[in-house]
């Protein structure tokens, strides 16, 4: 990371940006990780609605303008009032599945203020989108404990786990197969590309498989959204390198990274 470089640690400049970051502390109260959850449901609804009058829709910045508002206005009604919600963190999320029953509720809304427009359409689209949103949210059902003895983490439940990773696997390929039906290459070519990570966590009981399974298929949807509103690539990209250098300076750590874990080599 260039912080590492232009602001080692030891350095005046590193000890100034510490101590910048700790006075934003409270920043980190209002859990911006989540963000990216809300912001790419938001950004889903409004590239699928560009989308279903345009199919070639490709790299657009025309709506930036509604785009970052509703980003902003969502990121307000999250830190004010869902914040508190276990159910809409997926940190907190436990192997009580009810729990994500309330979370697609609220996700249904966010993307269909996205989509703007009442319609029955939209209300079918978004359940098709929601699918794979289901399967992401699923995993965070999984537990991982670390091992008091070795310090290792490991998964205490992998008949639960394997349980979870096929529903996950069965969901993402629904929500393909209808994206291809209905001709729509984000929803469709995201679910394509997620899916191996199920896959792979299906034959492997490894904990670091569903570690990125709980980053890299949200990473690919998100990537995906963003090839038609590019404004939203902008702005996930901005908060992701903020984050990075807020915790960099804050705690000492890459995060969020490309690594399933902190100690692992930086991305």
């Amino acid at each position: 990371m260039i912080a590492q470089r232009l602001a080692p640690v030891g350095t005046p400049r590193h000890e100034r940006l510490f101590n910048l970051a700790k006075s934003l502390d409270r920043f980190d109260d209002c859990n911006p990780l989540m963000w990216f959850v809300v912001w790419t449901l938001y950004t889903a609804g409004i590239s699928a609605h560009a989308g279903s009058i345009d199919r070639f829709t490709f790299w657009d910045f025309s709506r930036w303008l509604p785009g970052l508002s509703g980003l902003t206005i969502w990121t307000l009604i999250y830190v004010i009032f869902l914040r508190s919600k276990d159910w809409f963190n997926f940190p907190k999320l436990t192997p009580d599945i009810k729990l994500i029953v309330p979370q697609l509720v609220v996700a249904e809304l966010i993307f269909l203020s996205g989509w703007f427009f009442p319609s029955l359409q939209g209300l079918w689209i978004s359940i098709t989108y929601l699918l794979s949103y289901t399967a992401i949210a699923l995993v965070f059902t999984i537990p991982i404990v670390t091992d008091q003895e070795s310090g290792k983490k490991r998964i205490p439940d992998p008949q639960f786990r394997l349980r979870i990773v096929i529903s996950g696997a069965i969901l993402l390929i629904i929500s393909m197969v209808l994206g291809i039906m209905r001709d729509d290459p984000v929803l469709s070519t995201a679910a394509v590309v997620a899916l191996p990570f199920y896959i792979v966590a299906f034959f492997d009981n490894h904990v670091r498989h569903v570690q990125r399974l709980r980053f890299y298929p949200a990473f690919i949807f998100a990537g995906f959204i963003a090839s038609r509103e590019a404004w939203f690539f902008v702005a996930a990209i901005t908060l992701f390198y903020l984050l990075r250098h807020f915790y960099y300076f804050r705690l000492g750590i890459i995060h969020p990274s490309f690594g399933v874990d902190h100690d692992d080599p930086p991305v």
